[in-house]
């Protein structure tokens, strides 16, 4: 008789969870599909010339994208981390050498307050150059970028995500004005697969997404698109290569998932994902029908960003009832299988993007349980 296995988490002791908070890094990104995983399973039995390897997926992601240039890196910090290397280097060979120590007096990049993920302004440290923040923790102009600009900035960053392509026009024409790259941030921007087109079309120097978020990749993945100068100059800054990106290995497993991941992904029926991540938002609502003391709606997310929303978000407000929310997060994320959700002010925030077939079902059942407490 063949008793059950345990899985590679069972073996190691780690609790696996029903995601309800979307594609985050510290949940470990998205869950491939076969497909991908079947892919990268291929590329591992055998030996290749990883700059070959790289070189011709890269050509394959421009192609599917419409990108003059592109390159996959180790996740999208480590793509912007190479972005910033390209604009201090460009295409000399002796600069690349010289990072993070390289002389050069135009080594500063105007990033934005609204931007507050400091891991990212490290990185542009890293490469050797400064940060010089503009706007504040709200908005943005491109009056802000303008003011900040003189012959010591290299580049101009942009977080697409609390920043518009309206705003991202402006800030492009600024830049053509005065000759400066700009960086569009959109690690999270996906889907809608437009963004993969659209931001490159409005005139963006170089654009990084994440491989393992909306597209499904190996989590330890990212995408550099853009001008075919500057994405050469990323290579040349980035692993193999005897350069500051040695550090930001990617491996010809990711290599491969990303491009299958991504073939996919271009080919996805959005309408019929979103109408799949709606029916998972209504299985979980149904969970409060009949009870006076909570409310249910659905939005949809990203809430308060820049381009339309497009996952369909379950939301359970416990009207009066103070600190409920919390309570109900703590049994859930205590419970077996363990869940985890966002809470905003006293409401249950539930995301479906990440939820496998059946979760939603599990989360119904898991806060009827809950609800018990009101």
């Amino acid at each position: 008789m063949v008793q059950n296995q345990k899985s590679v988490y069972e073996k190691l002791g780690v609790k696996r969870i029903i995601n309800a908070k979307g594609c985050v890094t510290t949940l470990g990104g998205s869950l491939m599909k076969p497909e991908v995983l079947d892919a990268m399973a291929d590329a591992s039995r055998h030996h290749v010339h990883l700059n070959e390897l790289l070189t011709k997926a890269s050509n394959r992601i421009a192609e599917l994208t419409g990108a003059e240039a592109a390159f996959i890196s180790s996740g999208a910090a480590a793509c912007l981390l190479l972005t910033a290397a390209a604009c201090l280097t460009g295409k000399n060979e002796s600069a690349v050498l010289k990072l993070p120590s390289l002389s050069t007096e135009r080594n500063e990049f105007l990033v934005s307050i609204v931007d507050e993920h400091t891991y990212i302004h490290q990185a542009f440290r890293t490469s050797g150059g400064k940060v010089i923040s503009v706007g504040d923790e709200n908005n943005v102009s491109v009056e802000d970028y303008a003011n900040a600009i003189n012959s010591n900035t290299a580049a101009l960053l942009f977080f697409y995500g609390e920043q518009s392509k309206a705003q991202l026009v402006e800030v492009v024409e600024l830049g053509k004005k005065e000759g400066i790259p700009v960086i569009v941030d959109a690690a999270s921007q996906l889907p809608p697969k437009s963004n993969l087109y659209d931001l490159i079309e409005i005139g963006a120097d170089l654009v990084v997404f994440s491989g393992g978020k909306g597209i499904g990749g190996p989590q330890c993945s990212g995408i550099i698109l853009g001008r075919k100068d500057l994405v050469d100059a990323c290579v040349m800054n980035a692993s193999p290569n005897s350069a500051i990106g040695r550090a930001l290995k990617v491996g010809k497993e990711e290599i491969v998932g990303l491009v299958t991941a991504l073939e996919n992904f271009v080919e996805t029926d959005e309408d019929q994902l979103l109408n799949e991540w709606l029916n998972r938002a209504n299985t979980i609502l149904q969970s409060a029908d009949g009870i006076s003391k909570i409310g249910t709606d659905i939005k949809y997310y990203p809430k308060g960003g820049a381009h339309t929303p497009v996952e369909p978000v379950a939301i359970i407000s416990l009207l009066d009832l103070k600190n409920t929310a919390e309570r109900i997060q703590e049994k859930l994320v205590s419970g077996d299988p363990s869940i985890e959700i966002d809470i905003e002010e006293n409401s249950l925030v539930i995301g479906t993007m990440s939820l496998k077939t059946g979760d939603a079902e599990i989360i119904a059942e898991k806060l009827s349980e809950a609800y018990k407490m009101l």
